[in-house]
């Protein structure tokens, strides 16, 4: 998550959608003022090559720490103000309602068939690259935690089931989307994304090629207020 204040702009992080890259592409224009939450392991390389300033202004102003921060904070840190994935609703809380209307708001959202064998890969990213047994697209559809993926998607972006961002960007649209932000905001150079989860998935194959057609309808019922306000068709085809 990033609010800009330099740039007048909250970006709300989806997940499988090319956040973190968009957040460290986007790191390099902010300022001092400016919120950005951690980012994952993975990403911690590039932030020390960059000089980027991740993470900064996350954290809660000690005088609101409760009791029980209070004596955790010596071992885990203090408490975090903005999280990574923090959804409309508590953003627009913690900012609010000024700075909330006032400032362009963004996410990104991807085709729901492609970004489960996306979070797929993902996850069991160790076990697929030593050639160990993983269980079945089929078998993983149905675990829990693919629905827990949506409330990180639809879930962010929206309130009460209405969109409450200004521009619900399309992860298929990339090249595009980046450089609509990049004029909106008055970028000196166009945004480019630095490589970081791309080797993660070797099978590339396109969900009509990988998926049955139970996978895709379990998927299509899982996310079917994202696809119903979207327009996004199976196979793998924008509106």
């Amino acid at each position: 998550m990033i609010v800009s204040h330099r740039h007048r702009f909250i970006f709300l992080k989806t997940t499988k959608t090319a956040g973190s890259a968009l957040e460290l592409a986007l790191a390099a224009y902010c300022g001092p003022d400016d919120v950005l939450t951690p980012l994952g392991r993975e990403e911690e390389d590039l932030v020390r090559a960059g000089a980027l300033p991740i993470p900064q202004n996350h954290t809660l102003p000690r005088a609101r720490w409760s009791f029980v921060e209070r004596l955790r904070a010596p071992f885990r840190g203090p408490p975090a103000r903005f999280t990574s994935h923090m959804n409309a609703a508590a953003a627009r809380a913690e900012l609010g309602d000024a700075v909330w209307a006032g400032y362009f708001k963004f996410a990104f959202a991807r085709d729901p068939w492609d970004r489960v064998l996306s979070l797929y890969h993902w996850i069991h990213r160790r076990e697929l690259a030593r050639g160990a047994r993983v269980p079945s697209v089929a078998e993983f559809i149905g675990h829990p935690r693919v629905r827990r993926h949506h409330g990180h998607g639809f879930g962010v972006y929206t309130i009460d089931g209405a969109v409450a961002v200004d521009r619900v960007c399309r992860y298929e649209r990339l090249p595009e989307e980046l450089a609509f932000l990049g004029e909106l905001f008055g970028l000196p150079a166009p945004l480019v994304l630095p490589y970081t989860k791309h080797l993660v998935r070797h099978d590339r194959r396109p969900p009509h090629e990988v998926l049955t057609a139970a996978d895709a309808a379990r998927i299509g019922e899982i996310f079917a207020d994202e696809i119903a306000l979207l327009g996004y068709r199976f196979p793998d085809e924008l509106p």
